[in-house]
């Protein structure tokens, strides 16, 4: 295996990492978007505290 198809197949891996990263990012930061303004809501409806809600399952 020659350097160039390496460094070719470590650039892509790299790429997909990053790209998975993003990803993760941008759905962790939808959720919070989407779920926090619901909160009071939920607390009420669910007939759970704030500190309830915070907790991670």
């Amino acid at each position: 295996m020659n350097s160039t198809s390496y460094t070719a197949e470590s650039k892509k891996r790299e790429r997909f990492f990053l790209f998975a990263l993003a990803g993760i990012q941008c759905t962790h930061i939808l959720d919070i978007m989407i779920m926090m303004p619901l909160g009071p809501d939920f607390i009420r409806v669910l007939n759970i505290n704030t500190h309830q809600f915070g907790w991670p399952m």
